[in-house]
């Protein structure tokens, strides 16, 4: 059984992580100008901003940032390699630019099927069925 002071240092703890990030997200927001920087794009409405990297490298930075404070620490120190856009246009410009493919896989059915030993027949069929 956890002693009191244990519970009560982890409740202040995650209170005080989610004010920072709050914080943090606001810090961020504001210093793109609390706008989405598509061109021609006016939306502002926070909630439904988002986070951008100019150059699609946001899936070797998820495994270190994991919170909004880290992304500002980074964002402070190269601020040119991020954006801020509204959700649908972050997703055009993932599915234009093919970012949400990982590193080291192959970015289209071409390459999949020249670098797999099994066709998408057989792997179709080793998926389990949806019921």
């Amino acid at each position: 059984m956890p002693h009191k002071w244990k519970e009560d240092k982890r409740a202040y703890m995650k209170e005080y992580m989610a004010q920072r990030n709050i914080k943090a997200k606001e810090a961020i927001f504001a210093f793109y100008r609390n706008k989405c920087n598509w061109p021609g794009c006016t939306w502002n409405d926070p909630r439904a901003l988002q986070v951008d990297h100019v150059n699609g490298n946001g899936c070797l930075e998820r495994k270190h940032f994991n919170d909004y404070y880290s992304k500002w620490l980074a964002i402070q120190k190269r601020p040119e390699e991020y954006q801020l856009l509204c959700a649908n246009h972050n997703w055009i410009k993932r599915c234009e630019r093919k970012e949400f493919v990982q590193p080291g896989t192959p970015k289209n059915q071409e390459q999949a099927g020249a670098n797999s030993n099994e066709s998408s027949a057989e792997l179709a069929e080793s998926r389990p069925q949806r019921i």
